[in-house]
């Protein structure tokens, strides 16, 4: 796409309007690599920090997915936004965007896990709750989800849990329990063959993976989740206020 120098729209402005067509035209296709910013900046004869800013833009428009070392990928541009603070069920989150929320259960059983102990400050050796669910949003695979729960002190909980049911209602409802906060660490990564015919995404399509503890108002872990998040569809926003980034 040739650029008009002598227009009053900005070069990065051009650039994202002709990235932006290519995408929704189905050029890179759902989850395609697009060129690096390197071949961008020879294609446009421009600097790569104006190739930035272009795709800058198009990732706010949730067209464009950065992946840390592996470059930009073409995104849908239908995403979810959803604060990294907040402590809402994945039935009511999806419930408030008009959209429909379900779950496919893949897995349910008793067993024992010792790094999902620890984050539930229980022995090594204690017995779990373990389930495995795709949730779906208006029939469409969303998330993979993969939890623990102490099997002592929700006894019951793996036969409550259906695929209509929210966890947190059964928790609050069955259990008396108060949700109060949850901790959650944010990772990058790129999906198993396993995990693209799960969620049926492309090879391509970056996820998040969130790790998640959930806690009651008297500060007792109840829940150590995992979640694969579909990076297409989802947005993660931080509370301006916190600070985000500490050594590990």
């Amino acid at each position: 796409m040739p650029l008009n120098v002598k227009s009053s729209t900005p070069l990065y402005e051009q650039i994202h309007n002709g990235i932006r067509k290519s995408i929704l035209h189905g050029k890179f296709g759902n989850g395609g690599k697009l060129p690096s910013e390197k071949d961008l900046s020879l294609s446009f004869n421009v600097s790569r920090i104006t190739i930035r800013k272009a795709l800058d833009l198009l990732t706010k428009e949730g067209l464009v997915i950065k992946v840390q070392g592996k470059g930009s990928f073409a995104g849908s541009g239908e995403k979810f936004h959803g604060s990294l603070e907040s402590t809402r069920s994945f039935s009511s989150f999806i419930s408030s965007q008009g959209k429909k929320s379900t779950s496919k259960i893949l897995k349910r059983e008793i067993r024992n896990d010792t790094a999902a102990a620890r984050r539930l400050n229980l022995d090594p050796d204690t017995d779990l709750v373990y389930i495995k669910r795709i949730l779906l949003v208006d029939d469409e695979p969303f998330i993979l989800d993969s939890a623990w729960y102490d099997a002592k002190k929700f006894a019951g909980i793996i036969t409550s849990i259906n695929n209509y049911s929210s966890i947190y209602e059964i928790l609050q409802n069955d259990y008396h329990e108060k949700i109060g906060y949850s901790k959650k660490e944010l990772n990058v990564t790129m999906p198993s063959l396993e995990q693209l015919n799960e969620l049926q995404i492309k090879k391509n399509d970056p996820l998040f993976s969130v790790n998640k503890t959930t806690f009651n108002t008297n500060d007792e872990p109840l829940e150590y989740s995992h979640l694969l998040v579909r990076g297409d569809k989802m947005t993660y926003t931080i509370e301006p206020g916190q600070s985000y980034f500490k050594m590990s």
